[in-house]
């Protein structure tokens, strides 16, 4: 397996992936956006020509910190290291851009999330009521990146 920057050719698995693991819908607008807006935070885990994981986020305009916004794997791939693989990725990368924190939100449901996340330094900084589309209430994570 190799975690490397998203190419153009891997926008379409990244899209079919995220939609076959992910509870929310996103427009596919999306990831062609993060692409040309953030390159440089846009990772995926591939295994020769398969994308089995991705990850990509955005900077925020005013402040030095990154907002996680999409991590997913492929179910048969999971609980092999790689949602960690690209986090760690994702966030080595924020370092290298000067980036002081990383946020991301999660489902308050989602107990492997929140284990795979806390077990990367994030921690959690307010409970969002109803955050997702279904209604569910989110939790938001900080990861402070010290210099």
């Amino acid at each position: 397996m190799e975690i490397r920057p998203v190419r153009p050719g891997d926008l379409v698995a990244v899209e079919a992936l995220i939609a076959s693991t992910l509870i929310e819908e996103y427009p596919p607008s999306l990831y062609p956006d993060l692409f040309t807006l953030w390159p440089d935070l846009f990772f995926v885990a591939a295994e020769g020509p398969t994308v089995v994981g991705a990850v990509a986020g955005a900077r925020h305009p005013e402040l030095p910190q990154a907002r996680l916004l999409i991590l997913g794997v492929l179910p048969e791939r999971r609980r092999r290291g790689i949602g960690r693989a690209l986090v760690e990725e994702f966030i080595q990368a924020c370092r290298g851009a000067g980036l002081r924190a990383v946020s991301l939100e999660v489902r308050g449901s989602n107990e492997a999330a929140l284990r795979l996340y806390g077990r990367l330094g994030f921690l959690p900084t307010e409970r969002l009521p109803r955050f997702y589309a279904n209604g569910e209430d989110g939790i938001r994570l900080v990861c402070e990146l010290p210099a």
